[in-house]
């Protein structure tokens, strides 16, 4: 059975694991680029600024459904009556 404990670590992970791999690198290419004035024009400004905007909400998108994930399979693993199992959204199977 997994607990809420197990379910929080999952969505950490899923958040750290996306912070490693999307997040740092693009804040590294920002930083390396306002350090060699490379976000002079206000073009170059809004294009990163975007770009920031867009991993932050696929950030958000991948905890919701991490959570989403985590919930339903802590859900099917409590069975009711004679095996049948309540599934959130859908009901007993």
């Amino acid at each position: 059975m997994m607990t809420n404990d197990k379910s929080q670590r999952l969505v950490r992970a899923a958040s750290l694991s996306f912070a490693l791999t999307g997040m740092f690198p693009l804040l590294t290419f920002a930083y390396t680029l306002l350090r060699l004035n490379g976000l002079q024009g206000l073009e170059d400004q809004v294009t990163l600024g975007l770009t920031l905007m867009t991993a932050l909400l696929g950030f958000r998108i991948l905890r919701v459904v991490v959570t989403r994930i985590s919930t339903l399979t802590q859900c099917t693993s409590r069975p009711t009556e004679q095996g049948q199992v309540r599934v959130p959204g859908i009901g007993i199977i």
